[in-house]
């Protein structure tokens, strides 16, 4: 009785087993090398605690909680939830009864495989992933593989639990051993060709950093590798060919690289994309974007990833559409290496569209995880072209700026030999000229004392040759002066000097030359403080510009000399009834050789007098300003109370 029970109770097991396991799918056949299981091939269960063991999900009381798998491939998406997979395979007549089951994501923590015990009660049971070792798994490679065996066409019934830290993504394949061999084959060739031209990359960009010193070179050659390492972790190259007893380098490291290469990859392309000229604010903000998505890799071993990384991964396709957008506006502008630029980062979008859509679970398309090498290579090149013009472009403007810069320095040398030249010229001319100026002034003088009844007509002409002969005299003497305060290793003779002094002393000099002109002294402030100045050229300064008041203001008008003192400045003001600055002198009137036309024609000279005194200015650290209003023309000589002291001769001053 007992054993007819026992028979009764495995009878409905199975049947109940039968009943669950009615796949819509084909027989596997003799032909068919593989099959990439879809939602015909499998039904899956969310256990949301992870408590559940085998025994109880096989159970027949447990079968209706499973439901189909609507879509094609397997996406969940990011879950800390443990899925249960339930398949249904069968074989055709003539196919063999080995075949392995493979998942193809290489990063998910714990994958287990059941199948039913051909002696026995019970389910054998095979692990792999992340957690395990790659030489503790049944089959020894990068992804998870399973053995199974169907005895006959019976439909069989298999089930997989699957425990992720991060998307619950993957892609379920039934093979022949020989068709995944051969599939192993081709995947490495494929695998090893993007790896290959990505190292190729990195050692030809760090080749030219070696030799050009550029940093980008450098920043590119370490992306370049960076992303050679990525891929090789992220297919489990290194956890198989290079760490096979360590579970961390697969569990682990992916999630650190991905981390790590995303927000290096941020960085990298500001300066390519030009996004300070096209979205200024996007720039700022991206580098704190870039530290914060390098800083997500501290999630992995505190158990934060799954977390985490969603927002990184939502991250990724908004800013791969603004490097689009960016590099679209770099084309229109014309740039150099836009156009490259722009074709590696569609590359990207799209490859990342995919990734980013199938890790969130809203691609459910069953691809496999080797199709993204083509995009992967095409990237890599069109990056590299994109940044080598970048940078050609770079190299060109800062070779056409040195170009640039040496001919501003040849200029600026031009310049200075051809004012050493003038300086020697003047000195040679006025060399010359004193010795027969001297003989003609001396000669004037004793005619003069020798003739002391003179008619009036040669009076006059006498007059008229001594006026000349002192004018000459004195265009020298200014013209030696201005050479001699223009020196760049010129120093004022600086003393303290009472603030008046260098004003009377003008005054004194200008009645001697018009006598018959009115001049007024106005003072204004505490005059009886001493200042530290060079009292010679301030005094040559002022007499200048009462010699230009007196010149070009109407006869008959005054002429005042003002002066006014504080604590930290001193002013000499001059004002006249003149017309002021005339229009072509407006913006630079206190240059040698610049005098209006008109005033050319009915004064003569060369203008030198407003050059000394904007000069003396400039070496007390000060500065000369003019200006007309109301009739009025006023020069102002600023100067600081003591030197080194620059005032603030910035502005329109008016006459107080």
């Amino acid at each position: 009785m007992p054993r007819c029970v026992a028979a009764a109770v495995l009878l409905l097991t199975l049947a109940s087993v039968c009943l669950a396991c009615t796949p819509s799918g084909g027989a596997l056949a003799e032909g068919e090398g593989y099959r990439l299981l879809s939602g015909a091939d499998m039904d899956i269960y969310r256990d949301s605690g992870g408590g559940l063991g085998i025994e109880e999900v096989s159970s027949a009381a447990f079968q209706a909680r499973f439901s189909p798998l609507k879509a094609d491939g397997l996406a969940l998406g990011y879950t800390r939830d443990v899925l249960w997979v339930r398949l249904c395979l069968r074989r055709g007549p003539l196919a063999p009864a080995e075949w392995w089951l493979e998942s193809r994501a290489p990063y998910l923590d714990d994958i287990r495989f059941y199948a039913r015990r051909q002696v026995g009660a019970g389910w054998d049971e095979l692990r792999a992933g992340d957690r395990f070792p790659v030489n503790s798994r049944a089959i020894v490679y990068r992804t998870a593989v399973f053995p199974f065996e169907l005895p006959d066409g019976t439909p069989q019934v298999f089930y997989v639990r699957i425990k992720a830290s991060t998307s619950m993504s993957t892609a379920l394949t039934v093979w022949q051993p020989w068709s995944f061999r051969m599939q192993v084959q081709r995947d490495l060739l494929g695998i090893g060709m993007a790896l290959g031209l990505v190292l190729t990359v990195s050692a030809m960009n760090l080749v030219n950093w070696f030799w050009t010193g550029q940093r980008l070179y450098l920043a590119f050659a370490a992306f370049m590798f960076m992303m050679a390492v990525a891929v090789a972790a992220a297919n489990g190259l290194l956890a198989q060919y290079f760490f096979p007893e360590s579970d961390w380098v697969a569990h682990g490291l992916t999630r650190v690289l991905h981390c790590v290469f995303y927000g290096f990859s941020m960085v990298l392309v500001r300066k390519p994309l030009r996004l300070a000229e096209h979205f200024p604010a996007f720039d700022r903000i991206l580098p704190y974007l870039a530290v914060a998505t390098v800083l997500c890799a501290a999630s992995v071993p505190l158990g934060w990833y799954v977390h985490v990384m969603p927002v990184v991964q939502w991250l990724q396709p908004f800013i791969a559409v603004v490097g689009v957008m960016a590099c679209i506006r770099n084309v229109r502008d014309g740039h150099l290496g836009a156009g490259w630029m722009l074709g590696a980062y569609l590359c990207f979008t799209g490859l990342m569209l995919v990734h980013v859509s199938r890790a969130l679970g809203l691609l459910t398309w069953n691809s496999t995880f080797e199709t993204a090498a083509p995009a992967l290579i095409a990237y890599a090149i069109f990056l590299h072209f994109g940044i080598l013009s970048e940078l050609r472009d770079e190299r060109q403007a800062r070779e056409a700026a040195d170009g640039e810069a040496t001919a501003q320095r040849r200029l600026a040398e031009q310049e200075e030999r051809l004012r050493h030249e003038q300086s020697l010229f003047f000195a040679f001319v006025a060399h010359e000229l004193r010795s027969p100026l001297g003989v003609l002034l001396t000669g004037l003088g004793n005619l003069r004392r020798s003739l002391p009844q003179v008619a009036p007509e040669n009076a006059e002409r006498l007059a008229r040759l001594n006026h000349a002969a002192q004018r000459m005299s004195g265009l020298i003497d200014r013209h030696l002066r201005l050479q001699r305060i223009g020196q760049p290793d010129f120093e004022p003779d600086f003393a303290l000097e009472p603030v008046s002094l260098p004003a009377l002393r003008a005054l004194d000099e200008i009645r001697a030359l018009h006598g018959g002109r009115d001049l007024r002294f106005q003072k204004r402030g505490a005059l009886e403080q001493d200042v530290s100045m060079d009292a010679e050229l301030v005094v040559l300064a002022l007499s200048n510009l009462l010699d230009n008041a007196a010149k070009y203001s109407p006869e008959g008008t005054p002429i005042r000399l003002e002066v006014e003192a504080s604590a930290s400045m001193v002013i000499y003001r001059v004002i006249n009834a003149g017309e002021g600055l005339p229009p072509d002198l407006a913006e630079r009137p206190f240059q040698v050789f610049r005098r209006s036309r008109k005033s050319v024609r009915t004064k003569g000279g060369f203008g030198i007098g407003l050059a000394l005194a904007s000069h003396v200015a400039r070496a007390h650290g000060g500065a000369l300003v003019g200006g007309h209003r109301d009739g009025e023309t006023w020069f102002t000589l600023r100067l600081p109370a003591g030197p080194g002291e620059a005032p603030d001769a910035a502005g329109k001053e008016m006459p107080a």
